[in-house]
């Protein structure tokens, strides 16, 4: 099964938040037992390894899809919105 193939595994088992908490928690065991990540051969997507990368990825390629999204910053440091267009802090008109 390749990494791909994997990492659709892993992100089908749980919400992503779920998943970068349970990766805190495996790093924080293997930190505690002093060992590596626990591995299979041949691997599977449950695997330390497998799992904390392809989870880390994708948080990562999400980061990535977010950033600028919701505010862009102008030449003079002013910070917009970009779904209403106005400027941080600033409330919609009332109706």
């Amino acid at each position: 099964m390749s990494f791909e193939e994997l990492g659709k595994k892993v992100s089908e088992s749980a919400p992503l938040l779920v998943r970068l908490d349970d990766c805190m928690n495996r790093i924080g065991k293997m930190c505690k037992e002093g060992r590596p990540p626990k591995m299979t051969i041949p691997c599977q997507w449950n695997d330390d390894d497998i799992f904390i990368v392809a989870t880390i990825k994708e948080a990562v390629e999400q980061l990535r899809a977010l950033d600028g999204v919701l505010v862009s910053v102008n030449e003079s440091n002013e910070i917009t919105c970009k779904v209403c267009g106005r400027g941080l802090g600033a409330n919609p008109p009332r109706q």
